[in-house]
């Protein structure tokens, strides 16, 4: 074997192990990004509820899914835990009724808006040097808005009730990171309690994709 092929042999091995070894370093350990999803109350919210309300034969429907997003900044520790802090807003839930209340024409409609500050934890396990398991845990500091309307007879009435409050989170998914700087990921996240004795309390579920963008 020449001096030539030796050191093109050379050159090829030490290029593959930098190229390896560049592949299997963590994340960029500071790192900011946004995500989007659809969010679910989990609670059973019955029109039957109304039926005390309404002469027999109203109408009504209640949606129990929104639009979820989020923005968030965190730190990458090491490859196995980073801790993120991030602005999560669960999405605006409506519903409405329409029917006869001692035989007068009448009209209801509601609506919930949940936001909040999340703190939390990540813990991350490594499939492949771009592929990994993830799973949270957090709080999640949360403010509940709920307001409704009702008109008939010639008249309207409208009342809201607001509450706030701290109550855990948790989530799993995973990660792909296109290198040490762009990484994208599918989640699953649940926000316990949000809410009160007044305004209703309900587990609320965000299923999202998100994109962090990392740097030093």
């Amino acid at each position: 074997m020449s001096m030539k092929t030796i050191s093109l042999a050379a050159t090829m091995l030490l290029a593959m192990s930098t190229g390896l070894a560049y592949a299997q370093m963590p994340p960029a350990p500071f790192y900011f990004g946004a995500g989007i999803g659809q969010s679910k109350v989990k609670t059973d919210t019955s029109c039957a509820d109304l039926a005390a309300l309404f002469d027999p034969g109203y109408s009504c429907s209640v949606g129990d899914t929104a639009t979820g997003w989020k923005v968030f900044a965190g730190y990458q520790v090491n490859e196995y835990f980073a801790a993120e802090i991030g602005y999560v807003n669960l999405g605006k839930f409506t519903g409405s009724a329409n029917g006869t209340i001692t035989s007068v024409p009448a009209n209801f409609d509601f609506s919930a808006k949940a936001n909040g500050i999340s703190a939390d934890a990540i813990g991350s396990w490594p499939l492949t040097p771009e592929f990994a398991l993830i799973a949270r845990l957090g709080l999640y500091s949360w403010s509940l808005d709920v307001s409704g309307s009702a008109s008939g007879g010639g008249t309207s009435i409208g009342a809201g009730e607001k509450a706030s409050g701290s109550s855990a989170n948790f989530g799993f998914g995973v990660r792909y990171d296109f290198d040490r700087f762009v990484s994208l990921r599918a989640e699953f996240q649940r926000f316990k309690d949000v809410g009160d004795s007044n305004t209703g309390k309900s587990d609320v579920d965000l299923l999202e994709v998100s994109v962090a963008y990392h740097f030093k």
